[in-house]
């Protein structure tokens, strides 16, 4: 059992933490030695995901207000009051807060083991609910150089521009990663650094490692070094941290389909393939699509056409023909564009490929959802025949 501790009484916390010292199946992961504002409280919580909280009464006023952000924050968690005195008048408060438990320091092994075996069937009833987002993409490139990093980039961009969506950019590349270049970050944590102290991430570890553009957090790939993997164990132990932290989480990987790569894709709500109207391309965006079929991953399958002209030797049909995907979007070419977004640090700004990327951060983020009645998203922003809508 996980459990953190907030206590600004250093006395009573100490005799918490030696009561609980020889007590089986608990640990103390974090610990408070002050009331938290409810912000960096809620920040703690989402980092250790623990299952019960101990909570000194010495301040009454703040001691409610810790509770309000626990009880909300993860329905569930299991809270604790602890204190130096059994006053009746305290312990008729707590039951009006909803708090679970509590227990009056020092406290005997015996009284210990009794809470910690009510604590146990609280949470046999009803485990903590820990908020975690589904919101994960990963972009995909069928081959080098169609695109996938500049759509991962804008497209995450643009939804961190939305109010109170917390998103963050991951640039799993290790060899030819380049999010890190087109946002002009110098910094030294990389992704193989939050990948190595995955199980062991807390609030203040993650500031030292992610980046920032803007509204943006972003992982970046770092230099390139031979040899590096990342574990599919680690991975996950990433994810569970950061579906707690993030709204939406924009993934770009190298297409070289790793072990991690796919492990990553499985965990994703949508995965997105990236091609250009160019028949190596295609022909490499259809092997990817029956890999992932195979790997029964084509319901979360969408097909992302870059750098579409009115010229294009390939047509829409043809494409979704060879590939075996419908075209969920489209994207123009706009060399121009991309050239000045990435020679400024910063997102695509104008023309129509902006508004694409505007309407397509708009669809993910849930603020534009399709509808039958209205155009078709790629009707808005491509260069397609109006009867090429995208898969919902």
């Amino acid at each position: 059992m996980k459990a953190i501790l907030i206590c600004p009484a250093e006395g009573l916390s100490g005799q918490l933490e030696a009561s609980l010292a020889g007590a089986p199946g608990v640990a103390i992961i974090r610990r408070l030695d002050s009331y938290p504002d409810p912000s960096d409280l809620v920040r703690v919580l989402r980092a250790h995901a623990p299952e019960a909280a101990f909570v000194a009464v010495s301040d009454p006023e703040k001691f409610a207000q810790a509770v309000e952000v626990l009880k909300a924050t993860i329905p569930g968690v299991v809270i604790v009051a602890i204190h130096d005195a059994a006053d009746p008048g305290v312990l008729v408060d707590l039951i009006r807060l909803g708090v679970h438990d509590f227990i009056t320091l020092p406290a005997d092994s015996g009284a210990i083991e009794s809470l910690l075996e009510r604590v146990r069937a609280h949470l046999a009833r009803r485990s903590p609910e820990w908020p975690a987002t589904d919101r994960l993409y990963t972009f995909v490139p069928s081959k080098p150089g169609v695109g996938a990093s500049t759509i991962a980039l804008n497209t995450a961009l643009a939804l961190s521009r939305t109010p109170e969506l917390k998103t963050l950019l991951i640039d799993f590349d290790l060899n030819l990663g380049v999010q890190a270049f087109m946002l002009k970050i110098n910094t030294a944590p990389c992704v193989l650094d939050a990948c190595e102290c995955a199980a062991k991430l807390d609030e203040n570890l993650w500031h030292n490692v992610v980046a920032h553009a803007g509204n943006l957090d972003v992982l970046h790939a770092g230099a390139v070094e031979p040899g590096q993997r990342i574990e599919p164990a680690q991975i996950r132990h990433l994810l569970e941290f950061l579906r707690r932290n993030y709204d939406v989480i924009v993934a770009d990987v190298s297409g070289n389909m790793e072990k991690y790569s796919i492990e990553l894709m499985q965990e994703s709500k949508s995965i997105f393939l990236v091609c250009t109207p160019e028949l190596p391309a295609l022909h490499l965006a259809r092997r990817k699509t029956r890999l992932l079929e195979a790997l029964e991953l084509q319901e979360r399958l969408h097909l992302l056409l870059n750098r579409v002209h009115s010229r294009a030797a390939v047509s829409a049909s043809d494409v979704e023909e060879i590939v075996g995907l419908p075209v969920f979007a489209s994207f123009p070419n706009d060399y121009a564009e991309v050239h000045k977004a990435v020679t400024r640090g910063e997102a695509v700004a104008g023309g129509r490929l902006a508004k694409a990327f505007a309407g397509f951060s708009g669809v993910l983020s849930h603020k534009k959802p399709p509808a039958a009645q209205r155009k078709r998203f790629i009707e808005h922003f491509a260069v397609l025949p109006a009867r090429y809508g995208f898969r919902a």
